[in-house]
C-alpha cells in the first residue's frame, strides 16, 4: 500500500485528514506561487488548480512511491483575489470593503499517484452580510484572528455569522480540503480510512 504525503503544513488540511482516520505524513513543498498567481489573475479556479499541482509535483522526486496531495484555495470577489493579510487592521478593511458582495472561493487539490494527476476543485460563493457592522467586524477579527485565512474569515470559527448565504456542494471545501471527493479518490487508490484516532 502506498503512503499518503499531505504537501501541506495548513493544520486545517491536517485536522481535514485526521477526521477521516487517514495514516499520512505532512511535508510543506516550496513553491513560488507568484508566478503563477500573476499567469492566472483573473481565472481563480485555474489558479487554485495550477498551485494544488505544483505544490504535489515539488515533492513527487522526494516521494515517488508516494500518494501526493497538494492542495490550494484561492478566495475572490469579482475577479479580484482576496489574499491572507497577516494583519487584524487589514482583515477588518478587507471585511468592511466586502460588505453585501459575495466572495467566491475555489479549493482543489491534486492527488498525485504516480504519474497520474487526478484533481479535484470545488467552487463556494459566501454571500457577506450588507448590514454587518464595524463593531461586528471588529470583535469578529479579535475572535477569529482570521490574518492567516483568504478573505479574512474561518468558516470552523464564527465565519458562518458572518454571511447571510453560502453555496457550495461540499461544505468541507470551504475548511480547505473537499472531503466528498477526496474520499472517493482516496477509496478509487486503495487508501484505508479510520486508521488513526
Amino acid at each position: 500500500m502506498k503512503s499518503l504525503i499531505l504537501a501541506s503544513k495548513s493544520v486545517y488540511r491536517q485536522r481535514s485528514l485526521e477526521s477521516l482516520g487517514l495514516v499520512f505524513q505532512v511535508d510543506s513543498a516550496s513553491v513560488d506561487e507568484a508566478p503563477l498567481k500573476e499567469q492566472y489573475r483573473e481565472l481563480p479556479k485555474d489558479c487554485s488548480i495550477a498551485l494544488s499541482i505544483a505544490k504535489a509535483k515539488a515533492l513527487s522526486n522526494k516521494y515517488p512511491d508516494s500518494i501526493i496531495i497538494g492542495g490550494d484555495q484561492v478566495a475572490s470577489c469579482e475577479n479580484k483575489f482576496l489574499g491572507k493579510t497577516g494583519d487584524k487592521d487589514k482583515s477588518a478593511e478587507i471585511l468592511r470593503s466586502l460588505r453585501g458582495k459575495t466572495i467566491r472561493l475555489d479549493t482543489s487539490l491534486c492527488v498525485l499517484s504516480g504519474k497520474e494527476e487526478h484533481i479535484i476543485s470545488v467552487p463556494a460563493f459566501l454571500n457577506l452580510r450588507a448590514d454587518l457592522s464595524d463593531k461586528e467586524i471588529s470583535d469578529y477579527v479579535t475572535f477569529a484572528n482570521p490574518i492567516d485565512c483568504a478573505g479574512s474569515f474561518k468558516i470552523e470559527l464564527g465565519g458562518f455569522a458572518l454571511f447571510d448565504k453560502v453555496e457550495c456542494e461540499d461544505f468541507s471545501s470551504i475548511e480547505g480540503i473537499p472531503l466528498l471527493a477526496l474520499s472517493k479518490k482516496l477509496r478509487e487508490l486503495s487508501i484505508p480510512f479510520f486508521q488513526k484516532i
